[in-house]
């Protein structure tokens, strides 16, 4: 719909959600994602400003030049989103090389559409000016468009999986746009110079454009979707962890000295946050292991203390043994499982081999 009130209505609502949503998780990725996204819904409502002034003989060229800048702008928020995932000095300089272009560009743009008198039709070709006022366009909008896609191409070798393919759409839907001003200028000339414009020009842009819209419109969906998809799995893996880690840690607790042992506290309700239940889990159990790593340790080997298979197996021999150490153990404690890595949780391992052990 083309009335700008309904287009406003629409933006209102639009901004309440993308307001409530950086308030209640505030980060630079969530106040990117709402300025670009609130600058491409307001220039939806200047695009029908502008096409009102048009119909009625005002002067079309004052709101769309606002909707130049608010598309500008939702660019480059897109963009500075791409640079700061990345987080390198050359996706940085990209974005600040485009902002000090697209103010030049807004510049012209804003001074052509006010010199531009009321009455000229918006698609009149045939008035110098108006010439100029898309000439001035094509100086940002396919550089705009190429720099930004070249910024979710950076972003998308360093992403796997369901994210990788929505952000190659992305690129790709870009990239689409990048020439299509170029093509469609080559009409406007074509008409303000009075030389004959091939038949597929028309066609041709317009068809650019509607694909890299749509396009660029469902890889967003797609993007989200696929955030969203990996942390629902994040979700469901931490709520296995979870279930595996409580299990090891009633075990621990079992075996514990009763000087050292706390409230038996029962599983975690799966009503919580699955991620915070994990943690906490961790935590009792790492602190379970230090109390016990004395007595596990006089079963243990210095390479053993860092395998999993082999710790669950002495605190599954432990447990069987129905004995709980003394009263009074060693005070030094013994490392066990203190190696890391970003690959693989040392604890989970324990809980699964711990699992496995005391299934069969």
């Amino acid at each position: 719909m083309d009335q700008w009130w309904f287009r406003s209505g629409v933006l209102a609502v639009v901004t309440l959600w993308r307001v409530y949503q950086t308030i209640r998780r505030p980060s630079v990725t969530s106040a990117l994602i709402t300025v670009g996204i609130l600058a491409v819904a307001a220039s939806f409502v200047f695009e029908a400003l502008g096409n009102s002034e048009n119909l009625e003989g005002g002067r079309p060229f004052l709101p769309t030049s606002v909707e130049v800048l608010l598309l500008m702008v939702g660019w480059l928020a897109l963009g500075a989103y791409y640079a700061h995932a990345e987080a390198s000095r050359v996706a940085w300089r990209i974005v600040m090389f485009l902002v000090g272009l697209a103010s030049v560009s807004f510049l012209l743009i804003a001074v052509i559409g006010f010199v531009i008198p009321a009455g000229i039709n918006l698609y009149n070709f045939t008035v110098g000016e108006v010439v100029l006022y898309y000439l001035a366009q094509l100086l940002i909008y396919p550089g705009l468009n190429g720099a930004v896609g070249y910024l979710a191409y950076r972003h998308t070798r360093r992403s796997r999986g369901a994210l990788r393919a929505a952000l190659t759409l992305t690129t790709f839907s870009l990239w689409l746009l990048t020439p299509m001003l170029v093509v469609r200028f080559i009409e406007v000339w074509g008409r303000y110079r009075g030389i004959a414009v091939p038949r597929f020009i028309t066609p041709m842009w317009q068809g650019m454009y509607f694909c890299g819209a749509t396009l660029l419109f469902v890889s967003f969906i797609a993007v989200a979707a696929a955030h969203r998809t990996k942390q629902l799995a994040d979700m469901w893996r931490a709520v296995h962890d979870n279930r595996k880690l409580r299990r090891l840690l009633h075990d621990l607790e079992a075996i514990s000295p009763a000087h050292f042992a706390y409230p038996q506290t029962g599983w975690t309700p799966l009503l919580l946050k699955p991620h915070t239940a994990r943690m906490t889990a961790r935590i009792e159990c790492r602190d379970r292991l230090v109390t016990l790593s004395p007595h596990l340790g006089a079963e243990l080997t210095p390479h053993d203390c860092n395998e999993p298979a082999a710790v669950a197996r002495a605190i599954a021999m432990l447990h069987r043994s129905s004995e709980r150490p003394p009263e009074t153990l060693p005070t030094q404690p013994i490392a066990i499982l203190t190696e890391e890595s970003p690959e693989s949780d040392s604890l989970v391992k324990l809980a699964e081999n711990y699992c496995r052990l005391t299934e069969r």
